[in-house]
This record gives structure tokens, C-alpha cells and sequence, in this order.
């Protein structure tokens, strides 16, 4: 299912999950941009331990890859 609806389009990778509470960038700020950009597709990698935050991410122009990139 993510070959083809990445497939032809470009598209943005982002893991908003640092593992330093400093450097990580608020999740509504990513929430945010995905929300402000939906002509963009973002694709959403990280740990396993990552997949209920990544959940918050969702929208139709995110593809979550969370815990499935080794």
C-alpha cells in the first residue's frame, strides 16, 4: 500500500521522535505543518515504541512507517 500511494509524488521523511526530550520539536508543531501542507506527502518513521504518538499524526497525506524501518 505505501509503494503506491507514494509512487510518482514526492514526499517529505520525518522522525519526530528524538530520543532527547530537549531536541525533540513538539508533536503539534508537526501536527501543524502535515495540516498546513496537505498537497505534501509526509512519510512518519520510528521506533516501535513511537506508534501511539505517530498515531496523532495522521491525516490523509501521511503514510506512518513507525517501527517498520530497520
Amino acid at each position: 500500500a505505501c509503494a503506491r500511494t507514494l509512487k510518482g509524488r514526492s514526499y517529505w521523511v520525518v522522525n519526530p521522535f528524538s530520543r532527547g526530550a530537549y531536541k525533540r520539536w513538539r508533536l503539534e508543531g508537526f501536527a501543524t505543518v502535515i495540516r498546513r501542507m496537505p498537497e505534501r506527502f509526509f512519510v512518519v518513521i520510528g521506533q516501535a515504541s513511537d506508534r501511539s504518538d505517530a498515531a496523532r499524526l495522521q491525516a490523509d497525506n501521511v503514510v506512518d512507517l513507525t517501527g517498520q524501518i530497520d
